[in-house]
């Protein structure tokens, strides 16, 4: 006996809307909408992209153009990662919006991490203990007008720090070209 072709379609719809439910259930709304919307879109050249910026801890920061309904994760991909000392509490699951800048905080450097104080741009300075973002355009600025860092004990020609200040960043900082 054949089956019909009504049955086939039916039992292929029950499970698209029973899908489309455990969606809704779940608060996904927008999600769940946006995957229906693929399993019967057949037209794949009306993709709609937005335009992204990132900026931060993360390896390739700038200007991205990616489809309607990405995640967060999905830039973060596109961007080749994260640098080692980004902050992850972040929600990586968020939808994308249209226009919108993203930042990836640094988060403070634990023991037994090191950066180089000759290559740190602003953000990594940042992940020094007691270095904030004053703190670190002074040794921004003291590196180009100066030139590099000879030794560690440069720093200490910069106004607010100290030698308490000093004897802290020493165990975090290396010197090298």
């Amino acid at each position: 006996m054949p089956i019909n072709k009504y049955i086939i379609s039916g039992f292929a719809l029950f499970l698209v809307l029973g899908f489309l439910l455990q969606k809704l259930e779940k608060n996904e709304k927008l999600d769940a909408l946006l995957q229906l919307k693929s399993i019967f879109s057949s037209d794949k050249r009306n993709i709609k992209l937005i335009k992204v910026k990132v900026n931060g801890c993360i390896k390739n920061p700038g200007l991205y153009q990616m489809e309607y309904g990405k995640r967060f994760i999905d830039l973060i991909e596109e961007a080749d990662g994260l640098l080692p000392y980004a902050n992850v509490k972040l929600s990586f699951d968020s939808l994308l919006k249209d226009g919108e800048e993203y930042y990836i905080p640094y988060r403070k450097l634990r023991d037994g991490e090191k950066i180089n104080i000759n290559r740190a741009s602003s953000g990594l300075l940042c992940t020094l203990p007691q270095i904030g973002k004053v703190m670190a355009e002074r040794i921004l600025s003291y590196r180009e007008r100066y030139g590099r860092f000879t030794n560690i004990e440069d720093l200490i020609n910069i106004s607010g720090i100290g030698k308490k200040k000093l004897e802290l960043l020493k165990k975090f900082i290396i010197i090298e070209e």
